[in-house]
Formats: C-alpha cells, structure tokens, sequence
C-alpha cells in the first residue's frame, strides 16, 4: 500500500465533505417546492 501523508488524507475527506454537501444541498432544493421551503432552503444553505 502507497504511504499517504496526512495533508493529502486530509484534503480528500474535504474534496468528499464538499461533495456530501452538494448532494445535500440538492436534495434539500428538489425537497423545497414551495416559496415558502425555498425561502428556508437559502437559510439552512448559508449554515452550512
């Protein structure tokens, strides 16, 4: 097995973190039809 230094282990579970919250982000928007969700939608985005 190839060493992996950490920053490098570190840095692919952002790149996969990253990706988590994009598939999150939207399920949640397919989730929100109406104005109202949506509105809630941008909220929970900025928490992120």
């Amino acid at each position: 097995m190839p060493k992996i230094h950490r920053g490098e282990a570190e840095s692919i579970n952002l790149k996969q973190g990253n990706h988590f919250f994009t598939q999150l982000r939207k399920n949640v928007s397919k989730y929100c039809d109406t104005e109202n969700h949506r509105k809630h939608a941008v909220v929970t985005d900025l928490n992120f």
